[in-house]
């Protein structure tokens, strides 16, 4: 369970993430929204929670059982020192300043399935095809005006409300989709109905008309 951070300290048993941790509490004043989940002795889960971060912190690559980051409302506008964290599976990203030309370091957590990149400043979803096990994104609230034409292998929950995307295109790549959610306002009324008719009908759609 979170709580206070030094309290949770006696909850880990190596001395190198314990490190870690208490560097982090002299970075971030007053440990306002630092928060850490600990399971058998390791740290598993990292919040940075509007902690008025720019980049991502050195130190977590010396936590070798994190699988859950999460750093919402701060001002990344990189992620240099992500790929330090090789365990990842879930990681939310949502509301800082991240544009499509710095998430290259995403491409390099292979265990990634859950991914929040909304409200950022992306345009493209192309990177995020170079994520194997990639299952949920959310990018909503960003600048992405299409889906391109690329094979998401994994990708089963996509969310893409809040962007400027005005047609239903090549859905048909994403062959695993379960469930996709998009401003159904913006497409034209037809492919409305269609969108309303679920992941079949739109990927049927999709493949005769791109």
């Amino acid at each position: 369970m979170f709580n206070n951070p030094t309290k949770k300290l006696k909850l880990i048993r190596f001395p190198e993430e314990i490190r870690v941790i208490r560097s982090l509490m002299e970075i971030i004043e007053q440990n306002f929204g630092l928060n850490f989940m600990v399971s058998d002795g390791h740290v598993m889960e990292m919040q940075l929670i509007a902690t008025g971060m720019v980049i991502i912190p050195r130190q977590l690559k010396y936590l070798p059982f994190l699988h859950k980051l999460q750093i919402p409302s701060n001002h990344l506008k990189k992620l240099r020192n992500l790929e330090g964290c090789q365990e990842l599976r879930f990681l939310n990203l949502q509301d800082n300043e991240l544009m499509d030309e710095k998430l290259s370091p995403l491409t390099t957590l292979p265990h990634l399935s859950t991914l929040d990149v909304s409200q950022n400043r992306i345009t493209s979803l192309e990177i995020f095809a170079q994520l194997p096990q990639l299952e949920n994104l959310s990018a909503a609230d960003n600048l992405i005006t299409d889906i391109p034409p690329i094979t998401f292998h994994s990708l089963k929950k996509l969310d893409l409300r809040g962007n400027p995307i005005s047609q239903l295109r090549n859905l048909q790549f994403m062959e695993q989709l379960q469930e996709i959610k998009l401003d159904e306002g913006n497409l034209p009324e037809a492919e409305q109905t269609i969108y309303h008719e679920g992941i079949e009908a739109m990927q049927a759609f999709c493949s005769t008309h791109d």
